[in-house]
């Protein structure tokens, strides 16, 4: 059976394992302390490695550290590896160092994307050319919210021209969509329409009828498209969506550990809300992976809750639509250069192994994570990407196999394998950081009706 480098992943360590509470007692506190202060970011999380042999599948604990300048990575592999190796239970696990980028503005989603005469969970809204997602639809007595993340207002344009940076997002109004995806979704019904102008000569009457209704349909589209402005200026006039009333972009210590509030509560200014059209009524199910074989049966969104270690997870976004995902059993120990060093939920995607898509993506932060239970317990607010490609490893090139003849010589007396001179770097999953919805929604103190 042959195998590869992809193949060498399993979900993260879950909650009920040793491994975490090694991590935590032990790794936690020496990698914290060595990151604050920094001048770059960096991201330490803890998974667990898969070696397929001939003989046997090997499980190895695996400290992954993600350092976004990458003329660092052999450095601070050499200090944290002179921080751990003298912690006796280090002698079981591999450390891995690798290049990686930490995006706060997370293939796309169309459907998500588009423009809703209605408010919608899970959609595209923008100001000034950047993008998230909204979060939870909420009611008061006489008003509609959402909320979406503070960093909207403080990111770099989709186009990669503007850098937005507010101290404050409160009175900014947002548009639905941003207006990037306006003008792609009016680019594709003008090329659609085209097509289908020139597949009318050809096509046989019944399949006339066909495309006529195809394009009357879309034609009816791009109207109500046009009808939204010929500029940036008069779309975003038209096509608001709300206004933020509450803004936090900063860190407080929450439940003894320090976390990251990155929120913005929009009140609804300029839609109105159909419960028939939530897509957030709908429990979805994944159709691949390990998850496909849990119950989904309940996953429609119920009420919200505290976000927790090893939840199966789906969430629904601007940029990657609706994926399934796991949270992992340990907190990262995320630092971004210039702020503190903060203890993040983080999730994975479940797919196959050589399906390397994430859990989420450009556009997708702000999107409510749900739990398998319909608890809507998160909201994601960026993501660690990984660069690592190089592999120094024991294959035996005809089966891509580990070569079993080398293992007694990289076995430890406690029956581990001393990998510390065969690894280098190792290909890795792009890591979702979510907050807790639960935290969000107390710091933000209304009384509010959860609508999806």
């Amino acid at each position: 059976m042959e195998s590869s480098p992809e193949e060498w992943f399993v979900a993260p360590v879950p909650s009920t394992s040793p491994l975490f509470a090694t991590f935590e007692a032990s790794f936690r506190p020496l990698l914290s302390a060595y990151f604050t202060g920094r001048s770059f970011s960096a991201f330490a999380h803890l998974l667990s490695l898969k070696i397929p042999t001939n003989r046997e599948q090997l499980e190895i604990p695996s400290i992954v550290i993600f350092v976004s300048e990458g003329d660092r990575v052999n450095q601070v592999y050499d200090d944290v590896i002179g921080l751990l190796d003298p912690i006796e239970e280090f002698k079981g696990f591999v450390l891995s160092v690798a290049d990686g980028e930490y995006s706060g503005m997370m293939e796309d989603d169309m459907q998500c994307k588009l423009y809703h005469t209605t408010a919608q969970s899970g959609v595209s809204i923008g100001f000034k050319n950047c993008a998230a997602t909204t979060g939870p639809l909420l009611s008061t007595s006489n008003e509609n919210y959402t909320i979406t993340v503070a960093h909207l207002f403080t990111a770099l344009s989709l186009d990669g021209k503007a850098k937005v940076v507010l101290d404050d997002g409160t009175g900014c109004k947002v548009t639905q969509p941003v207006y990037a995806d306006f003008l792609e979704e009016k680019s594709f019904l003008e090329k659609s329409l085209a097509r289908s102008r020139m597949q009318l000569g050809s096509a046989s009457e019944a399949g006339k009828q066909n495309i006529m209704s195809r394009m009357k349909e879309r034609q009816t589209r791009l109207d109500q498209l046009m009808a939204l402005g010929a500029n940036r200026e008069e779309f975003e006039s038209n096509a608001e969506f709300g206004e933020v009333v509450r803004f936090k972009y900063s860190t407080e210590v929450v439940c003894g550990r320090r976390r990251r509030f990155d929120y913005a509560l929009l009140r609804i200014t300029k839609r109105e809300i159909d419960p028939g059209m939530l897509l957030w009524n709908i429990g979805p199910a994944p159709r691949e992976g390990q998850l496909c074989e849990e119950d989904w049966e309940n996953s429609a969104l119920k009420r919200f809750g505290n976000m927790k270690f090893d939840l199966d997870v789906w969430k629904a976004g601007r940029g990657t639509g609706v994926t399934f995902g796991r949270v992992a059993g340990n907190m990262g120990v995320n630092y971004i250069s210039g702020g503190d060093v903060t203890d993040e939920f983080w999730v994975l995607r479940d797919s196959s192994f050589k399906d390397w898509k994430p859990f989420a993506s450009e556009g997708d932060s702000g999107s409510l994570v749900v739990s398998r239970e319909g608890i809507g317990c998160g909201m994601v607010l960026g993501a660690w990407r990984s660069f690592g490609r190089a592999f120094r490893m024991p294959i035996d090139p005809s089966t891509r196999l580990w070569d079993l003849r080398s293992l007694p010589s990289l076995r430890r007396p406690d029956g581990n394998l001393d990998l510390s001179r065969t690894v280098s770097e190792i290909l890795h999953r792009g890591v979702i950081i979510v907050s807790c919805m639960e935290s969000i929604l107390n710091d933000i103190r209304m009384d509010f009706t959860p609508v999806a």
